[in-house]
C-alpha cells in the first residue's frame, strides 16, 4: 500500500514527474502478485479443461478494448481528482504503468487463480462476472455506432466472443485440439526469455514501418509477422547464442 500512495501522491503533486508514480504502481502490481502466490498455497485444486484456458486466453486479448473496469476507474479517478491521475501526453518508460492499469488486476488474479487449477469461494459466480462485464462494451459500441471508428474494436469482438465460446459451449473435439495449443504454449515456454527481451524492439522496429497499414487485413499480416519475428529471433537467442555463450564462461571460469 506505500508503493502505491506514492505513486499517487506523486502524481497528484508533480503530474509532470510520472518515473516515480509508473516505478510505485508497477512495485505495487508486483507485490499483488507475490501476496497472491503466497496466500494461494493452501486453495484446493480444481483441473481447468483446456479449452477453458484457451478462452480465458481470448478473453484476456480483447480487454484492450473491453475492460469495463477500466473505464469505472477512469470516470471514479477524474470524479474525484481531475486527470491529475493521467498522464496526459507523457510516453516512454516513464509512464510505462499508469494508476488505470489496477483495472486489469482482477483479472489477473482471477486467470491466475484459473491457470493454477486453484478452488475459491465463489469461484463460478466471480468466474461469471468479470466474463460478462466486458460484454457491456456492445451497448457502448450500439450506442455510438456513428461517432465512433467501429475498425478499433473489431479484433478486440472477435476475441471475446471466441473466448466465451471456447469457455461456455465448446465441444469434445475443440477440447482437444485446446489441449495441443496448450502443450505447444508449454514449449514456446522454453523461449520466454527470449521472448521477452527481444519482442519489444520488434514491436518498435515494425511500428516505425508505415507502409501497409490502416486496416484490419493489414493489421493481421503484421500482427503474424510480429509474432514469427518474435519467435525466430527468441529461439535463435535461447537455442543457439545462449549455449555457446554459457560453453564460453564456463571454459572462461574453468581457466581461471
Amino acid at each position: 500500500m506505500c508503493a502505491l500512495a506514492v505513486g499517487v501522491v506523486n502524481n497528484l503533486l508533480f503530474p509532470e514527474h510520472t518515473l516515480l508514480s509508473s516505478y510505485s504502481f508497477g512495485l505495487t502490481l508486483w507485490l499483488a502478485g507475490l501476496a497472491l502466490a503466497r496466500h494461494t498455497t493452501d486453495l484446493s485444486r480444481t483441473k481447468t479443461k483446456y479449452h477453458m484456458l484457451v478462452g480465458f486466453i481470448f478473453i484476456f486479448i480483447s480487454l484492450r478494448n473491453f475492460n469495463i473496469l477500466d473505464t469505472l476507474l477512469l470516470k471514479t479517478t477524474r470524479l474525484i481528482a481531475g486527470t491529475r491521475l493521467e498522464y496526459g501526453a507523457v510516453r516512454g518508460y516513464d509512464a510505462m504503468v499508469n494508476f488505470s492499469d489496477f483495472s486489469y488486476l482482477p483479472y489477473f488474479i482471477l486467470f491466475l487463480l484459473i491457470f493454477t487449477d486453484k478452488d475459491f469461494p465463489y469461484k463460478n459466480k466471480i468466474t461469471a462476472f468479470l466474463l460478462l462485464l466486458p460484454a457491456l462494451t456492445f451497448v457502448y459500441l450500439l450506442k455510438n455506432i456513428d461517432s465512433i471508428n467501429q475498425n478499433e474494436y473489431i479484433f478486440s469482438s472477435l476475441a471475446y466472443l471466441i473466448g466465451m465460446a471456447l469457455i461456455y459451449v465448446s465441444p469434445a473435439i475443440v477440447e482437444k485440439a485446446s489441449a495441443r495449443l496448450i502443450e505447444l504454449l508449454i514449449k514456446v515456454g522454453a523461449l520466454s526469455y527470449g521472448l521477452y527481451i527481444i519482442h519489444l524492439p520488434i514491436i518498435v522496429m515494425l511500428h516505425k514501418v508505415e507502409y501497409f497499414s490502416g486496416s484490419l487485413w493489414t493489421f493481421s499480416v503484421r500482427f503474424a509477422a510480429c509474432i514469427t519475428l518474435a519467435l525466430a529471433a527468441a529461439f535463435v537467442l535461447e537455442k543457439k547464442i545462449q549455449p555457446k555463450l554459457v560453453s564460453l564462461f564456463n571454459r572462461t571460469s574453468n581457466y581461471n
